[in-house]
């Protein structure tokens, strides 16, 4: 589990800290203090040799086909200078991971003399273009792993060559817009259906009830089914003859479905969820939070969520004060001119917080 997450050179960010963590992170702030950008960073920081992550995070953001040029100036501070990311674990290992977009001639310099041999030794005659640049990922950590990753834009794709011991923990990311992004999956259309998919593939669908079960407890199974022509997910709620479409139950439900499985396939590692509330009613917010905290302890996976309400951040509280250890952090972005900072608040700031009902998103 991350204790520290350090980000130099992203987005908006020129050197951002964000610390201590803890299981459970939820990332509050005014619009454009990059609270998104966070999971991004951490999201690119789990792939850290790994160049298509780079355009799946764009896909995030509904960007598709970017260029290379384009991957340098939107993702950098200072387009000039590399992304680096620097983590510690509860383990006492140390994690950094580092993005450069460089051209062929200075790619030859001697610090890029191991990628421009990546990326020769798999050279094919179409990614060859006098002047192009090529994203260089790097990582490295304190237990002597190191890797390479070399991406380059050809024909609207994004050929990618790496050098890894590939690294530290699956990582799930769920946008605003619940495309989800993580291990072999992207965006899609259906991405619960997908997620439930694998879980079920691999018999791991009883970790999901329990959650689901804290906002309906008339549910006594999921499956997928053929419905008009599609694969969709189906409940068996208490006292019905027949499974029926999810939807039918809750655009709730049907959220907090998605949250779970992106917890439940993360296991052992990362979930990231933009705007976690979306879709849900203030008046079951505690009850989510509970859930979502069983969920991240029992399956050891570490989570990071966004939110700009209030009742979110207020709920979270109760949840966590109520059950089990106080595994809850919240980070506050501020920017102080024109440099984003992070303010966390633990258990003791955060209650009295919101107990004066002061601001803290």
């Amino acid at each position: 589990m991350f204790t520290s997450l350090a980000i130099k050179n992203f987005r908006g960010f020129k050197d951002l800290k964000v610390e201590p963590l803890d299981r459970v992170n939820l990332i509050a702030g005014k619009n454009n203090t990059g609270k998104t950008a966070v999971l991004e960073a951490m999201y690119l920081h789990c792939n850290p040799c790994t160049p298509s992550a780079l355009v799946h995070v764009n896909e995030q953001r509904g960007i598709h086909n970017p260029r290379v040029e384009d991957v340098a100036d939107w993702l950098f501070f200072n387009p000039s200078q590399p992304l680096i990311t620097h983590s510690n674990d509860n383990q006492g290992v140390g994690r950094t991971a580092e993005l450069a977009v460089v051209d062929v001639q200075t790619a030859q310099r001697p610090e890029y003399e191991d990628a421009r041999k990546l990326f020769v030794a798999a050279l094919r005659p179409e990614w060859w273009t006098n002047g192009a640049r090529h994203a260089v990922m790097r990582y490295s950590d304190t237990e002597g792993r190191a890797g390479l990753g070399v991406g380059v834009a050809a024909d609207h794709s994004f050929p990618e060559i790496w050098q890894l011991n590939r690294m530290p923990a699956p990582c799930i990311f769920i946008s605003a817009r619940d495309r989800v992004i993580g291990g072999d999956l992207r965006p899609a259309d259906d991405p619960a259906t997908a997620l439930f998919s694998d879980i079920e593939r691999e018999g791991r669908q009883n970790e999901i009830l329990p959650v689901l079960q804290v906002l309906d407890p008339r549910l006594r199974d999921l499956a997928l089914l053929l419905f008009n022509e599609k694969i969709t997910i189906n409940a068996q709620l208490e006292g019905m003859r027949r499974k029926i479409p999810l939807a039918l139950v809750g655009e709730g439900l049907t959220r907090v479905l998605l949250l779970s499985l992106a917890i439940a396939r993360a296991s052992p590692g990362i979930a990231l969820i933009d705007e976690i509330e979306n879709g849900l009613h203030y008046s079951v917010l505690v009850d989510v939070w509970r859930a979502i905290a069983e969920a991240a302890r029992r399956l050891d996976v570490q989570v990071f969520a966004t939110t700009h309400s209030w009742e979110c951040i207020r709920t979270a509280h109760e949840a966590f004060s109520q059950d089990g250890p106080y595994d809850l952090r919240l980070h506050r972005l501020d920017r102080i001119d024109g440099n984003v900072q992070a303010v966390t608040y633990d258990q003791e700031t955060l209650g009295t917080s919101v107990e004066m009902a002061m601001e803290v998103r």
